[in-house]
């Protein structure tokens, strides 16, 4: 897989998790990975991410190179905003901001 097929799918689980959010009754709920990942088979966790997937211990990864690494609180990476939202509501907002660094990643095509 090329890097810009890992910044494509990345676009695409985000974009189907945020789809899956958006759908629930009550955005007051404290998120739920497992929720997610019985209802869509995936979550906003490593094991589902192509970018993880492909670019294991972070140094390539395109994300990393751009925003920071997603698990530094220091970066500029918003993943970790989506990991410690309080609220759905709270995780879709954060959610758009990754989706939105993730996509920028298209249009600077990082090389590695």
């Amino acid at each position: 897989m090329t890097e810009q097929e890992a910044v494509q799918e990345s676009i695409e689980h985000w974009e189907r998790m945020i789809l899956w959010v958006d759908g629930l009754n009550n955005k007051n709920d404290r998120p739920n990975d497992d929720k997610m990942t019985d209802a869509i088979d995936e979550s906003w966790y490593g094991e589902y991410c192509l970018l993880c997937k492909e670019f294991k211990g972070c140094q390539a990864c395109p994300l990393k190179i751009s925003f920071g690494v997603c698990t530094n609180d220091d970066s500029k990476n918003a993943w970790k905003l989506v990991r410690h939202s309080k609220t759905w509501k709270g995780w879709l907002k954060n959610a758009n901001k990754m989706l939105k660094q993730i996509k920028s990643l298209e249009k600077l095509k990082v090389m590695i």
